[in-house]
């Protein structure tokens, strides 16, 4: 009898144990179910890596084995952990003689290993099948490393960049194309990556957890037997192992563009401090690398600037900002903040703080994504009124005939005054701030939409710019300005790499044809500034400047993540009506890269989009709006089909194709939104079970 008790004590032992397990397994970490999404080729490792390698072979499948006949427990695999060795070589291949030559630092190494801890720690576990958790995790049929190899991550650095890359990447400091490469090896001894920078290595580590299988695993380095209770707790303790049972394999990857980028609007809604962070790593895991921060707008000016303080105390919260209020918290429970939250808020003076800033780059650096501001001028600046009216020009009647029921008086703004000489003072102290905080060599000035119509009604300043300065014309005064603002610049400059200015495309028709040669072409100024050109209206600019005057440029038209604002129905349909012309933009060389526009968005998904007619339309929210379309645009930018979308050229093109194209695209959005559902944790960005309803 006692020996029946005994049995059955240790049969509910085993059962509360297994319980114990399986409570641990499902809430202590985040699980991404692999089955439940359709995967296009299970035999293809890459339907996992987002965004697509330009070449990757595996050996064998990486999906699970559907009973345990069909695995060989046996198998060679490759076991990663948090505490795998990384080793940093320099390729001997590399010319000693090179000018550009560097060996690696510490400060990058120390980077490089602090960001594959992270991918571990924030990394979801798989849920695998029944039969692969049977083995990995309980360590049945002797699946766990028995063969006593110690499993490395060797990092080579290859010979360095080319003069011209080396520039463009500003002494390597900056993650742009060239120096983004990366190649991926798999041996009996570990993994192998060759690359030429840091960025190379962010890259190449997050294809490798992509690609391999991250579960949980028992501890079994230690196993001595030893008595010591602590011991035996350290040695049961499950711990997060990376695995690759399908070697060898090899990835080589390098991204389509220099340039891949996200806007975001803080002028028309304040983004906390936080939420911008969760944005740059979503970016980052996408393998995005530039944030566009358009910090300022004519519905507010969020931004520290401690020489003219009330700039942002008037100028942050009034009205006609977006809700005018944000949440100090954000979290994963709540899709929208209470009415209570609401009125207090409303409150709250919602600007940026210097130490703000600071943190957002920091967060940006370790990402390895840039942060460029953009002070918009000498348009969208009707906040700048709030503290100082004389700032801004007067003309009501224009603003008059350009109110809708809706947005009211924000609809277009007024811009500054050039005639006024506290403008321009104005703009030195708040680029002296911000060249002073932000350590991006590139700085966007605007220079969009601005309004000639109200320049021409005031007669003052009509008269105070014919008297004084002898000009006539609002494109003699928009020179002017530009003349003046060069001047601020180059008065701030502050080192040789301190010199690329990124414009709207709408400057390059207001000036004349003199005055762009002068402002916009600067080619025989020693002093010169690189300025590149930022298109969203269509190609026409391309065609009548840019290529003829082999002027660089960022491509956003189409890229939108509101298509209703360009001339696509549906956002699939911009995806696939731009390629024949993004395809044109690559041959001119011009084509530096592409950024998706997340204009006038917010947190909750209680704001429509307002046309130009005043009809509401869509949900503003980035849970809606920008998640997962951005996948699809981070895909674009890093990957180029393998075959052509000219329809003229590919006749095989029918609809059919196009529509499984689209089928195979949603299907591993699908499973990569997952993933970064569980890594941001944050529904008010990113919301998994939304994707269905935003393709």
């Amino acid at each position: 009898m006692k020996r029946i008790i005994t049995i059955i004590n240790y049969l509910f032992l085993i059962l509360l144990l297994l319980l114990l397990s399986f409570i641990n397994l499902t809430f202590s970490f985040n699980i991404v179910n692999i089955e439940d999404f359709k995967i296009v080729n299970n035999n293809e490792n890459l339907n996992y890596i987002f965004p697509k390698p330009k070449f990757v072979t595996f050996q064998a499948s990486r999906g699970d084995p559907k009973n345990i006949n069909e695995f060989d427990a046996k198998r060679p695999f490759i076991e990663l952990t948090n505490e795998t060795k990384i080793k940093f070589q320099n390729d001997e291949k590399s010319s000693s003689s090179s000018q550009n030559k560097k060996h690696w630092n510490e400060n990058d190494i120390e980077h490089i290993k602090k960001y594959y801890q992270y991918l571990f720690k924030v990394y979801p576990i798989r849920e695998q099948s029944n039969i692969f958790k049977d083995i990995i995790i309980n360590n049945k049929n002797n699946y766990e490393n028995t063969t006593g190899t110690t499993y490395t991550i060797e990092i080579i650095k290859t010979p360095t960049l080319s003069e011209k890359d080396y520039k463009s990447t500003h002494k390597n400091t900056i993650p742009f194309g060239s120096n983004e490469n990366y190649e991926l090896l798999s041996s009996q001894y570990g993994i192998t990556i060759y690359v030429n920078s840091k960025f190379g290595v962010l890259h190449a580590l997050k294809s490798l957890f992509q690609s391999g299988n991250l579960v949980l695993s028992n501890n079994n380095n230690n196993n001595n037997n030893n008595n010591n209770n602590n011991n035996n707790n350290n040695n049961n303790k499950r711990i997060k192992k990376l695995y690759f049972y399908n070697y060898p394999f090899s990835i080589v990857d390098k991204p389509r563009l220099n340039y891949r980028g996200l806007l975001i609007d803080t002028g028309r809604h304040y983004l906390s401090v936080e939420y911008i962070k969760e944005i740059i790593t979503s970016m980052s895991l996408l393998k995005m690398n530039a944030l566009h921060w358009h910090i300022t707008d004519d519905q507010s000016f969020p931004l520290e600037i401690p020489e003219y303080p009330l700039l942002y105390r008037k100028g942050s919260n009034h009205l006609g900002y977006i809700h005018n209020f944000i949440s100090t918290t954000t979290t994963s429970n709540n899709n929208k903040t209470n009415e209570e939250e609401q009125k207090k808020q409303k409150q709250h003076l919602n600007y940026y703080k210097l130490r703000d800033i600071k943190e957002i780059i920091k967060h940006g650096e370790f990402m390895g994504v840039r942060i460029i501001p953009e002070i918009d001028l000498p348009g969208h600046t009707l906040s700048w009124g709030k503290a100082y009216p004389e700032l801004v020009c007067s003309c009501p009647n224009y603003l008059e005939k350009r109110r809708n029921p809706i947005n009211g008086e924000y609809t277009f703004s007024a811009p500054l005054d050039p005639s006024n000489d506290l403008v321009y003072t104005m703009i030195e102290s708040i680029l002296k701030t911000v060249k002073s905080v932000f350590t991006d060599p590139y700085l966007h000035l605007g220079f969009d939409e601005i309004p000639f119509d109200c320049w021409i009604e005031n007669s003052e300043l009509v008269t105070k710019m014919f008297q004084k300065y002898n000009l006539s014309s609002p494109s003699k005064y928009l020179s002017f300005f530009l003349k003046k603002v060069n001047q601020i610049l180059s008065n701030l400059k502050t080192n040789n790499n301190d010199n690329s200015i990124l414009m709207w495309e709408d400057i390059i028709p207001m000036l004349d044809s003199i005055d762009q040669d002068e402002y916009l072409l600067n080619n025989d100024d020693d002093d010169k500034r690189d300025i590149i050109f930022q298109l969203w209206k269509g190609r026409d600019e391309y065609d009548r400047f840019l290529l003829k005057n082999k002027k660089p440029f960022i491509y956003s038209f189409g890229n939108y993540l509101d298509p209703s604002y360009q001339s696509c129905n549906t956002f699939s349909e911009c995806l696939f009506k731009q390629q024949e012309l993004i395809e044109e933009f690559e041959k001119s060389k011009l084509l530096i890269g592409m950024e998706a526009c997340a204009w006038e968005m917010i947190p909750y998904g209680d704001i429509k989009s307002i046309e130009k007619d005043g009809i509401s339309k869509h949900d503003r929210g980035y849970p809606d709006r920008v998640w997962s379309r951005l996948l699809g645009i981070a895909e674009k930018m890093w990957f180029k089909p393998i075959f052509s979308f000219n329809e003229t050229e590919n006749k095989q093109l029918t609809q059919s194709i196009k529509d499984q194209i689209k089928e195979n695209s949603i299907t591993r959005a699908k499973y990569f939104i997952k993933i970064l559902d569980l890594i941001i944790q944050n529904q008010n960005l990113i919301d998994s079970s939304k994707l269905n309803k935003i393709i």
